[in-house]
């Protein structure tokens, strides 16, 4: 008898799994523009631009850092 369960149940957990993921996707996009817009409410433009280097000069580092990580692993 599990033999003729297991199959249906590995599919709705993985549908189940599936729409949780889509639901957070969705509410990170929403969290997203709403950080977005409170930003650009409360700075001006020589601010977001500060902040637009900073973000491109963290993004940057932590790419090397991975980068540098994988290839320590391999």
């Amino acid at each position: 008898m599990n033999e003729l369960i297991q199959p249906y149940l590995e599919t709705i957990v993985f549908a189940l799994i599936s729409v949780i993921s889509t639901l957070v996707v969705a509410a990170l996009i929403e969290l997203r523009d709403k950080v977005l817009s409170w930003i650009q409410s409360k700075t001006n433009k020589e601010q977001r631009e500060l902040l637009l280097k900073i973000s491109e000069e963290a993004f940057s580092y932590a790419e090397k850092v991975f980068y540098q990580s994988k290839g320590s692993e391999s």
